[in-house]
């Protein structure tokens, strides 16, 4: 009897890559479970102005109301979700987070009350807005350089199709789930940029403290310390 050992090369992809397909799989299940039971659809989506239904902000996004609705959103959440979990599991969760619960504020107060809103495209604008804007709060050159590239990228592929869907129509398009989910997705990129500079800042100081004691003089180090240079 022998054994052979071969070797080969093994491909790792990071945890974080999998939360929107985890996600996009929930939305396709709760697809199914409200073909068969539709009441679903009412129950776990946002009531407008119905104080009982704001628990659904959690919810909604996971629900469609018909299989064209979830093939609409599947692709871009897919395509745009994958591009903001290279960022981070932490950063996904904040876009997230801030797309749903702006969109689901929004349709809340600005829709006609008793109106139920589902549907993930409050996520999909959200994932669009943090994108086109977080190359404007990046730190580091180069990282500003991709994040514009990716912007442009993702602008020439969904601008229009994202304009579109903040113009209000006389269908069953939410548009303000699309606004407020736009708005949650800027705030994120703003958010996240500007506690990457204020972290930058508190950690580059202890460096230039400890550099300025090494000249030898005391009256000079205490200069240095006060100058705060950045």
């Amino acid at each position: 009897m022998s054994s052979q050992q071969t070797r080969g090369v093994t491909l790792t992809i990071p945890a974080h890559y999998f939360a929107p397909i985890v996600m996009l799989a929930l939305m396709w299940i709760m697809r199914v479970i409200s073909t068969v039971a539709p009441s679903t659809v009412h129950a776990l989506g946002v009531r407008a102005w119905s104080p009982s239904s704001l628990w659904a902000i959690a919810t909604s996004p996971f629900v469609h109301v018909s299989w064209f609705h979830l093939f609409s959103n599947s692709v871009p959440f897919l395509i745009l979700g994958l591009i903001v979990a290279f960022d981070g599991a932490k950063r996904f969760a904040t876009v997230t987070v801030l797309s749903a619960l702006a969109g689901g504020l929004g349709v809340f107060f600005v829709n006609r009350p008793g109106t139920v809103t589902v549907g993930a495209s409050g996520l999909v604008f959200g994932y669009f807005g943090y994108l086109v804007l977080r190359g404007l709060f990046a730190r580091g050159m180069l990282r500003k350089v991709i994040y514009i590239a990716v912007a442009v990228v993702v602008t020439g592929l969904y601008g229009v199709s994202m304009v579109i869907g903040l113009i209000p129509r006389g269908t069953s398009m939410s548009w303000q789930g699309h606004l407020f989910g736009l708005i949650g997705g800027c705030l994120a990129a703003w958010a996240i940029g500007s506690a990457g500079k204020t972290g930058t800042q508190q950690n580059a100081r202890p460096t230039k403290q400890t550099e300025s004691q090494q000249t030898g003089d005391p009256e000079l180090d205490r200069l240095l310390r006060d100058l705060d240079i950045d």
